[in-house]
């Protein structure tokens, strides 16, 4: 059987986490650990449909450096109840020493209890990676066919009106070829556009076929056609919060 790989976290339970099982995995490749409720006994603590709250875990710990926590949701509370945790994934840094705390919400329709030992949430381990700034000039910020393509542009996966907006995309680029990057005042004003290289219109039949996403919806054949004419691959899309 696979090994993942494991480092050691060290861990303190709190008082009020005294008694209840520390997180462990359920499946031999399980990318989580479930987190419980140390909530009271005796004080349940109900959330009210829209309601959100901090649920403490009853738990503190030591992760090494190099690593984060990602708190998470639990599937199953997710689609049963319509409970998840409000800033999924919350970020657990290597140098906090606060208790961990979920901070759930519930947004089905009606009142969902959480007692004490529940499994709220998921905790996975992670490695991370530090970035560091290198400031570009206007020059070296290279144009791509994506350009500022985001926020689920790329479709729905409903193919006529994928189509339409592929085709439509098509167009614009035949009626305004681009150009490549250049300075107009000599200074920091610039246009970051490229023109298609000589062999784009190879490699952008093979990128049709693939295209995709958000929507993952490829062209028709007929789409797919229009695209290779003009040496574009269509893909745009993508997003974050």
């Amino acid at each position: 059987m696979t090994t993942l790989h494991e480092i050691p976290i060290g861990v303190r339970r709190l008082p009020h986490g005294e008694g209840l099982e520390l997180p462990r995995y359920h499946s031999p490749l399980a990318a989580g650990m479930d987190l419980r409720a140390a909530v009271p006994e005796d004080a349940p603590r109900t959330l009210r449909a829209g309601e959100r709250a901090l649920i403490p875990t009853g738990l503190t710990i030591a992760l090494p450096p190099g690593h984060e926590g990602q708190i998470r949701p639990r599937s199953g509370l997710a689609l049963h109840h319509g409970v998840t945790v409000l800033n999924a994934p919350g970020t657990i840094d290597a140098d906090y020493r606060g208790e961990l705390q979920a901070l759930l919400v519930n947004l089905g329709e009606a009142d969902f209890t959480i007692t004490r030992g529940m499994r709220i949430a998921q905790l996975v381990v992670a490695s991370v990676s530090r970035g560091v700034w290198r400031e570009m000039t206007p020059s070296e910020v290279s144009a791509n066919e994506r350009g500022e393509g985001g926020f689920g542009s790329t479709g729905l996966g409903t193919a006529a009106r994928d189509n339409a907006a592929c085709n439509e995309k098509v167009a614009r680029w035949k009626s305004h070829p681009p150009h490549p990057p250049h300075i107009t005042n000599g200074e920091n004003d610039a246009s970051f556009t490229q023109r298609p290289p000589k062999d784009s219109a190879k490699r952008a039949g093979g990128r049709a076929k693939n295209m995709g996403g958000f929507g993952g919806v490829s062209p028709p054949k007929s789409t797919r056609t229009s695209v290779h004419n003009v040496g574009w691959a269509g893909k745009s899309k993508g997003g974050r919060h």
